[in-house]
């Protein structure tokens, strides 16, 4: 894990104040402002104690930081296959189910590319399938599985939400 995920690890609310100074309060003032992403307002209204929240392509966590407040850590289930956000994902969400795993349809193996934009390695935007012209940045080996597969031995009682947002 990098030096940065050991201290999120270590002091988890310097990392959601960072990166989710207003997630706590979302609103229509916040969402007006380019704070917050429309559909964190609307999350807490289709979520409740006690479901589950499975977010595909977690990123920052943003959408997990949501999920948690309406439904309890312990019941959201992430899937982010880059490593780098996955060691801060786990470090700072402990409660939670994640799995650093690339969803698809089949099981297998696959590499994970980040790509370069504005001469920078842009974690967001890292895909299975980047055009074979463009630069990566970062390409790293990563396990696939069906979200099937992954879910078949789970106790779902309730999935409130499923967010997907991935590239490729």
């Amino acid at each position: 894990m990098s030096l940065k995920g050991v201290i999120y690890g270590c002091f988890p609310k310097l990392y959601k104040g960072k990166f989710f100074p207003n997630l706590a309060f979302t609103n229509m003032a916040n969402y007006k402002q380019n704070q917050v992403e429309p559909e964190l307002i609307l999350l807490p209204d289709f979520l409740s104690r006690g479901d589950f929240f499975i977010d595909i392509g977690c990123n920052r966590g943003s959408y997990l930081e949501a999920a948690s407040l309406a439904v309890g850590e312990e019941n959201v289930i992430g899937f982010e296959p880059n490593p780098d956000l996955f060691g801060i994902l786990r470090a700072v969400f402990k409660k939670a189910d994640l799995h650093r795993i690339a969803l698809s349809d089949h099981k297998g193996e696959g590499v994970f590319k980040i790509p370069f934009t504005h001469g920078k390695a842009d974690d967001s935007l890292g895909a299975l399938n980047i055009d074979k012209d463009m630069d990566a940045a970062r390409c790293h080996q990563v396990l696939l599985d069906s979200l099937d597969s992954v879910l078949k031995n789970k106790e779902l009682s309730k999935t409130g939400v499923v967010k997907i947002d991935v590239e490729g």
